[in-house]
């Protein structure tokens, strides 16, 4: 209908029982061979994410060599849908919101708040400070004649930051759009714009300054999977290492 497909009441039933049998495989693999090692396909959609994650699989590898994954490198969005559909095992994924859905396992790495990124040189410089980790908080309406870098629209920082904006009823001026954290911190180095970027992803190495906005926004950092799933021994002590990388990682 319309590029859409409907499945019969016989395609439900063949879809359910096809992962069921799913499942099944999976808990008998884990009963007859302890050792047996599937790959594991993880689906990323955060730029810092993506980094710590490779840090700790080279590391992890090392020590457990039959230990296999595939990476799926999308929006937050897709790999959701990937991974209720079963394609993906694991996703590690930014929301609005923490995943609170009854079939779904989340572990929580870490509630991110979104800040005001500035340069040293900028007007209001003084309610800003080198403080990443406890930014001073500020009335953002002093920002609204900046113009701003910002990500793409169908990200969740997007969405969070025009939610931002709709609350304190001021208009978003974007001067480009662009992904990479880094790289919109480097435009405002150079003081073309502003950014807004999660507190945690802030380059510690730049010439940058951070305040926050007086009521708090945040975005959910959050390793997703299905609660059905049978984690292996290597997955379990994968994820456990990733959270602890990911909650350390500026120690």
């Amino acid at each position: 209908n319309n590029n859409t497909l409907t499945p019969t009441p016989e395609g439900e039933l063949f879809v359910a029982t096809a992962k069921e049998i799913l499942r099944l495989e999976q808990e008998l693999y884990a009963k007859i061979s302890p050792s047996f090692h599937q790959l594991s396909t993880f689906g990323i959609s955060s730029e810092l994410g993506m980094r710590i994650f490779s840090g700790v699989f080279s590391e992890f590898q090392r020590s457990h060599p039959s230990f296999k994954v595939s990476i799926v490198d999308s929006r937050a969005e897709l790999l959701m849908e990937k991974l209720k559909a079963g394609t993906i095992h694991f996703i590690l994924v930014p929301s609005q919101f923490p995943v609170n859905e009854p079939e779904l396992q989340c572990e929580m790495l870490k509630a991110e708040k979104l800040v005001f990124v500035i340069p040293p040189d900028h007007a209001q410089a003084a309610l800003a400070s080198r403080d990443y980790d406890n930014p001073p908080a500020v009335d953002i309406s002093v920002f609204q004649r900046d113009k701003f870098v910002v990500c793409a629209p169908h990200t969740v920082e997007y969405a969070i930051i025009k939610r931002m904006f709709n609350d304190y009823g001021i208009k978003l001026d974007i001067l480009c759009e662009i992904n990479l954290t880094r790289q919109a911190c480097q435009m405002v180095e150079s003081g073309v714009a502003l950014t807004i970027q999660p507190d945690f992803c802030i380059p510690r190495d730049m010439n940058i300054l951070v305040c926050q906005p007086d009521k708090p926004y945040y975005r959910y950092m959050q390793l997703v999977y299905h609660k059905r799933r049978v984690l292996s021994k290597d997955e379990k002590q994968f994820i456990k290492s990733l959270k602890y990388a990911y909650e350390h990682w500026y120690d």
